[in-house]
C-alpha cells in the first residue's frame, strides 16, 4: 500500500528540491560545453589566451566568441596570429563593454566605443 499522508507543503517542497537538482544539472553540462568549446577554439594557441577567454571574459561572451573562431576556422582557416588578434580584439570589447552580452550592443553603443 502506498502512504498518501504528504501534505501539500511537502509536496511543494519535494517539487522545487526536483526542479533546483534539474536546474542544476543543465547548468553544469552548460559549464561542460562552454569549458569543451573554449579548449577546442584554443588547442595549440598559447596558454594566455585560452585565460582571456576564461577569466577575463563573461562566460557568455566567451562562447560567443568561441563560436565566432571555430566559424572563422572551419570557412578561412585563418593564421593562428590572426585567430589571437581576433579573440584579443573580442575579449577587449567585452571588457570595455562591462561584459554586456555581445548580442545586446547595437550600433550606437558601438559607436560610443570609439
Amino acid at each position: 500500500m502506498i502512504n498518501n499522508s504528504i501534505t501539500s507543503q511537502e509536496r511543494i517542497k519535494k517539487t522545487f528540491t526536483t526542479s533546483d537538482v534539474l536546474s542544476a544539472a543543465v547548468n553544469s553540462s552548460k559549464m561542460i560545453t562552454s569549458d569543451r568549446r573554449i579548449s577546442l577554439v584554443t588547442d595549440g594557441l598559447p596558454l594566455y589566451v585560452d585565460n582571456w577567454l576564461r577569466i577575463k571574459t563573461s562566460n557568455e561572451n566567451a562562447l560567443t566568441i568561441s563560436e565566432y573562431v571555430f566559424l572563422l576556422r572551419r570557412e578561412v582557416n585563418p593564421s593562428q596570429n590572426y585567430t589571437i588578434m581576433q579573440i584579443q580584439a573580442l575579449v577587449e570589447l567585452s571588457e570595455y563593454s562591462k561584459q554586456k552580452p555581445f548580442e545586446q550592443l547595437t550600433k550606437s553603443a558601438m559607436s560610443c566605443l570609439s
